[in-house]
C-alpha cells in the first residue's frame, strides 16, 4: 500500500457521506466525531492481491474502509490451506471487532481483491475515540453482533456438501462474481480450484463467471 494525499476535508466528506451511513450514523462533515475520526485516519492506495492484515496481537490492527475496491478475509488451516471467511461489502468497514473490543488475538488475513483507495485507522486510535464518543463504541458492539451472526451462518454453510455450497455462493455473490478470481471463489466455497471447475461445468444452468487475470 502507499499513502495518498492527506486531505482532511475530503476524508471528512467520505466519512460523513459513506462510512457513517453504513454504520447507522448520521453525522455531517462538521460533527466533532467526524473531525476527530478523519484526523486519526489515513488515506491509502491498495493493489489487487495485496495482503493488508495478518494475524497478530489485538492492539496493532486497523479498521479499513474501501471506497469501491472489493476485499476479503480468510484464515489458514493446517497444511497452509486458505479458507475464506467473508467477501467484504465495500460499503461497510472491515474490522476485527473481537480484537478491537475484547482484546482477542487477530487470527485472520485481510486481502484487497482490486486496486483502489481506502481509509484506515488504527485500533488504538479507535479505542481512544470510543472513550470520548460512546456512540462509536455502541456502533462497534452492534457490528460485533452482526459479525457473530455471520460466523454462525458460515458454520452452517460449511456443514453443507460442496455442491450446495457452490450454489449458495453463486446466489449470494451473483453481482460480483465477474470481479473475483477462480482461486478466490474456490477458497470461499472451500474446494480445490479443479473441483470448483467441475461443479461449474456440471451446473451449466447456473454457471459461475470469474475473473481470469
Amino acid at each position: 500500500m502507499k499513502a495518498l494525499p492527506n486531505d482532511e476535508y475530503l476524508k471528512r466528506l467520505l466519512i460523513s457521506r459513506y462510512l457513517w451511513p453504513s454504520m447507522g450514523l448520521d453525522l455531517g462533515v462538521t460533527a466533532a466525531l467526524t473531525k476527530d475520526f478523519a484526523a486519526l485516519s489515513r488515506p491509502i492506495a491498495v493493489t489487487r492481491h495485496e495482503v493488508l492484515e495478518q494475524p497478530g496481537n489485538y492492539h496493532s490492527g486497523y479498521l479499513y474502509w474501501f471506497e469501491q475496491a472489493l476485499a476479503h478475509t480468510y484464515f489458514i488451516q493446517d497444511m497452509h490451506k486458505k479458507c475464506g471467511l467473508n467477501i467484504c461489502d465495500w460499503r461497510e468497514p472491515v474490522v476485527d471487532t473481537q480484537a478491537l473490543l475484547y482484546k482477542e488475538e487477530r487470527n485472520g488475513f485481510i486481502e484487497a481483491l482490486e486496486d483502489g483507495g481506502a481509509l484506515r485507522i488504527s485500533y488504538p486510535s479507535l479505542r481512544a475515540l470510543m472513550q470520548v464518543y460512546p456512540v462509536l463504541r455502541e456502533v462497534m458492539e452492534r457490528l460485533a453482533e452482526k459479525q457473530e451472526k455471520t460466523y454462525k451462518a458460515l458454520d452452517e454453510y460449511l456443514q453443507c456438501d460442496a455442491a450446495k455450497r457452490y450454489q449458495q455462493f453463486a446466489i449470494l455473490h451473483a453481482n460480483i462474481l465477474h470481479r473475483l478470481t477462480l482461486e478466490v471463489q474456490a477458497m470461499h466455497v472451500q474446494v480445490a480450484p479443479q473441483y470448483f471447475l467441475q461443479y461449474n461445468r456440471r451446473m451449466g444452468f447456473s454457471r459461475i463467471s470469474y475473473r481470469t487475470y
